[in-house]
């Protein structure tokens, strides 16, 4: 069931930013339509291709621990202190 929602998002249709700002605004919403648009809010965040795969690590919390290996190596410099 769940490995079925995580295709079911990633081989959901790709939205334009117009389109996703709609439907955000919207408020009732379709289930082909929070699929639609957790792709595109995932495929804005990590800048690459949906999968089920990142479906699933997404949901385990993968996005905060990606962040934080990138200022704790590659983007120190961007630190506050």
């Amino acid at each position: 069931m769940y490995t079925a929602e995580c295709e079911a998002i990633a081989n959901s249709v790709e939205l334009s930013q117009t389109e996703l700002k709609k439907l955000q605004d919207k408020k009732a919403k379709t289930k082909t339509e929070r699929h639609q648009q957790r792709k595109a809010e995932l495929s804005r965040r990590y800048e690459i291709d949906v999968t089920p795969d990142l479906v699933e690590k997404d949901d385990d919390g993968w996005y905060p621990q990606l962040r934080m290996h990138y200022y704790l190596t590659l983007g120190r410099e961007f630190l506050t202190e």
